[in-house]
């Protein structure tokens, strides 16, 4: 029982580490969109999120019921991706000690 929740764990934390790297990929190449516009790091953030809080009201305006929940789900994960960057590349699943061995 043990292994089976170890390995649902893993697969949940790979599923959360291909989600977020995603989600860095659609945010660095709006940044870099961003920036060949002329607006710089600094303001990115405050120009993002009032897209974000635009494309979120037109979202669950329009479309409704759950396609509008997964978009505020998916605009999230990009908002969270560009206030904490680091969590599009976590460090190497660390596994148990006697595992590690072989």
């Amino acid at each position: 029982m043990n292994n089976a929740l170890e390995y649902f764990l893993t697969g949940i934390f790979y599923l959360f580490a291909v989600v977020m790297y995603y989600a860095g990929f659609v945010d660095d190449a709006a940044s870099s969109f961003m920036a060949s516009w002329g607006i710089y790091p600094p303001y990115q953030l405050y120009v993002f999120l009032v897209i974000t809080a635009a494309l979120v009201v037109l979202a669950l305006r329009w479309l409704g019921g759950l396609p509008g929940w997964v978009v505020l789900l998916l605009l999230v994960i990009l908002l969270l991706h560009r206030i904490v960057p680091e969590v599009s590349n976590p460090g190497p699943l660390v596994l148990h000690p006697l595992m590690n061995t072989l």
